[in-house]
């Protein structure tokens, strides 16, 4: 009987890529290789020469390279972005190679992935939205290695952090979904069709929602609610 195969987070297939490109081929271990600065395996741990203990006078026989105060993370990620167009490899792998940068030269990768984490290229991220330059979108690439069973799978996992980015980018809610009090303020103005007065009104409503109305309040969100459903029906200008 044929073994039953483990399931792996789809994270592994792109760095198993990766592995193949860095052992065959040597002109794309080069290219990764101009990244890798001041890294090194201590005591078999990954670590900044800086940060090693190693002395100083030991620093450039392991290759360390003075870093300049001009390093910018967009022409980092434009620049591992031209090295993945050159070997054809999409969009997807591009958080697969900015983490190459953070092994020694000349080594493979040895990531593991637990099964349960969202793989990289199924992250949401946040992009300005076309119709409104205001108003940002979480979305999710969609590359020719992403599979539709991978996204049903992690389906809760990228909700979470379409969630996330929603906070940081501090999306706002629609006009039209913006207002939590509508509810409320429909329920005031029926009672005020029924003929009940402001007072009345506002004794039903505090007893109902965690509110203190005053019928002075009811009045305003009664004048409130006719201003903006006249201004809905008013005959709009057509700007030239």
């Amino acid at each position: 009987m044929a073994q039953k195969k483990t399931k792996i987070n789809p994270s592994e297939r792109f760095i198993q890529n990766l592995n193949i490109l860095l052992t065959v081929n040597k002109e794309f271990m080069t290219d990764i290789n101009s990244f890798r600065k001041n890294i090194i395996i201590n005591n078999g741990k990954i670590e900044r020469i800086e940060e090693s203990g190693i002395p100083e006078e030991y620093w450039e026989e392991l290759g360390y390279q003075e870093e300049t105060d001009d390093y910018d993370d967009e022409s980092f990620k434009s620049k591992i972005s031209r090295i993945r167009i050159k070997y054809n490899l999409s969009p997807a792998y591009q958080k697969y190679l900015e983490d190459l940068t953070e092994f020694p030269a000349g080594t493979k990768v040895c990531y593991l992935y637990s099964s349960e984490n969202l793989p990289e290229h199924l992250m949401p991220f946040g992009i300005e939205n076309p119709d409104n330059s205001k108003e940002w979108l979480s979305v999710l690439a969609i590359t020719p290695e992403t599979k539709p069973e991978d996204i049903q799978k992690y389906w809760e996992k990228i909700k979470s952090w379409a969630k996330i980015w929603d906070k940081r980018l501090e999306t706002k809610m629609p006009k039209s979904c913006s207002r939590s009090n509508l509810k409320r303020d429909l329920e005031i103005y029926e009672l005020k069709l029924q003929g009940k007065k402001a007072e009345d009104i506002a004794s039903i409503i505090n007893k109902k929602y965690p509110v203190t109305l005053g019928y002075q309040d009811v009045n305003l969100i009664i004048k409130r609610l006719k201003d903006r459903a006249e201004s809905i029906t008013k005959p709009k200008k057509i700007s030239s």
